[in-house]
């Protein structure tokens, strides 16, 4: 499977329109952290109002955004830290592909320190596939994800299966995990790797960074004829030996054969941190036209 200029040229004027809207955001969005496949969001300070209610409102702001409150990690803060989670899925289905995800490191935020279950990193960037709407909440989805996180030496690593999650646009929160359309309830996780621990961690030596510190990592999601899915780590150097090779079982997707379901970007960025992180995909398998700006052939 190849980009192909020759396809390109072929598609009408209206194909190539519908395929600017490929990627959606929720119509309740403050601020979306994605421009396009690409994130450059700082959540040192955000804005916050409580309802009558009780339920509090939070809202990306700048240092000089009136009302703005630091958003700190610390555990000596009487403020809670907020969570910022960016999304940006894919209307139409597909069987996998190969996600390359690029972390740049950024230290101009506030950077307050770490907080319970969390490193030094800015945040994490993950691959969503399998992704579903839950069958008894229409708000929340069921997805696999594949998550990377750089904390300046090494990357780490996630795959967990995650049901009755929030999956939105603007999503704040004090969790640092996924939690389900209520905001406060915790996300069913099934955690795939590792078996145990929060994280796997690559070897130092596996990815290597660039002269601007940022780290490429190369993660290729494939479905297979059983059910199950395929998830390899590949350093961009190197596309031929995966650094480390997952399955994501048949018994674990509820599949019984090759099945194509939607895709996703994430981004959690950390409170506090400014987080950068650009995406780009390639050999999608499935609908013709993967992705806004790509063209397969299969």
């Amino acid at each position: 499977m190849k980009l192909s200029k020759k396809i390109l040229a072929a598609f009408s004027a209206a194909t190539l329109l519908a395929t600017a809207a490929v990627f959606t955001s929720c119509s309740d969005d403050e601020e979306n952290a994605f421009s396009g496949k690409s994130v450059d969001f700082d959540n040192s300070y955000v804005t916050t109002s409580t309802a009558t209610d009780g339920t509090v409102t939070v809202k990306h702001a700048q240092s000089t955004t009136s009302g703005a409150i630091q958003n700190t990690a610390s555990a000596t803060s009487t403020e809670k830290g907020y969570f910022y989670r960016a999304f940006n899925k894919l209307t139409a289905k597909h069987y996998g592909s190969t996600c390359t995800i690029k972390l740049t490191p950024k230290t101009d935020g506030i950077n307050y320190g770490t907080e319970e279950g969390q490193s030094s990193a800015n945040g994490v960037a993950g691959f969503v596939f399998n992704l579903t709407e839950n069958a008894t909440d229409s708000t929340a989805y069921d997805f696999d994800i594949a998550a990377i996180q750089y904390d300046g030496s090494k990357i780490r690593t996630y795959v967990s299966k995650y049901e009755n999650a929030a999956l939105k646009d603007n999503n704040f929160t004090a969790a640092s995990n996924f939690t389900a359309s209520d905001g406060t309830t915790a996300a069913t996780e099934t955690q795939i790797l590792p078996s145990s621990g929060t994280y796997y961690d690559f070897a130092a030596s596996d990815f290597t960074a660039d002269s601007n510190g940022a780290i490429t990592v190369v993660i290729k999601v494939t479905a297979n004829d059983d059910g199950s899915y395929t998830v390899e780590y590949l350093d961009a150097a190197d596309s031929t030996t995966a650094k480390k090779t997952v399955t994501v079982t048949a018994a674990q997707t509820g599949y019984t054969t090759k099945t194509q379901a939607k895709m996703a970007m994430y981004a959690n960025i950390y409170p506090g941190q400014h987080f950068v992180a650009d995406f780009a995909f390639s050999d999608t398998v499935g609908n013709a036209i993967p992705f806004e700006d790509e063209v397969v052939e299969e």
